[in-house]
């Protein structure tokens, strides 16, 4: 398969065919993280991403789990969003599930109808990166987000609670994967590792 740059995906995928839909990822400022940040975020035209999709075929017949890569799948058009998801259940007979990361930018940005109709279509979970709720965590970051998303905390609990609400109320179940990246660097003390809802 053809892939831009290093792939990323969460442990839980590990069996899934990683199909990047993106490159990069949507915000890409975040101080604690260091992937894709050798890349440019871009949304990967239809038509390469179909080809993937029959080389995949081609080359590992049916499979029954996918991954959507990069960083931020779900900023991607619904409605591109939607066909490639049409595109892999048609090609790929058993396939169970296809997964993709989700920023809560763009996932704030869809509507819940935006959100339910990619859940009808295929995408079965979301996994989110939540902030931690700690004031003292999120004051000493120097993240870009609020300038650029004009949130003056967009780490606030209410805003990782409202992106889990709307993906739960689109049909999603929570999440696996919750991601706490700022504790164990900050405060030693605390832990940093994956937890499940």
């Amino acid at each position: 398969m053809r892939y831009e740059g290093t792939v990323y995906r969460p442990p839980g995928e590990w069996k899934s065919y990683l199909l990047q839909v993106t490159v990069g990822c949507s915000h890409n400022a975040c101080t604690f993280c260091g992937m894709y940040k050798d890349k440019r975020y871009r949304v990967r035209p239809l038509e390469e991403i179909f080809e993937d999709i029959a080389l995949a075929k081609t080359a590992y017949g049916d499979v029954k789990r996918v991954f959507l890569c990069d960083g931020d799948a779900v900023a991607m058009d619904t409605g591109e969003l939607l066909a490639v998801l049409a595109r892999l259940y048609q090609t790929f007979p058993t396939l169970e599930r296809v997964n993709a990361y989700a920023g809560p930018g763009s996932t704030l940005r869809k509507t819940e109808e935006e959100l339910a109709a990619l859940r009808r279509a295929g995408l079965v979970r979301l996994y989110l990166g939540v902030v931690s709720p700690m004031i003292s965590i999120r004051s000493s970051l120097a993240d870009s987000w609020a300038t650029k998303h004009h949130d003056p905390d967009p780490g606030r609990p209410e805003s990782n609670l409202k992106q889990a609400l709307i993906v739960s109320s689109a049909g999603y179940n929570p999440p696996r994967l919750l991601l706490y990246p700022w504790a164990s660097r900050m405060q030693p003390n605390i832990s940093c590792s994956k937890s499940s809802w």
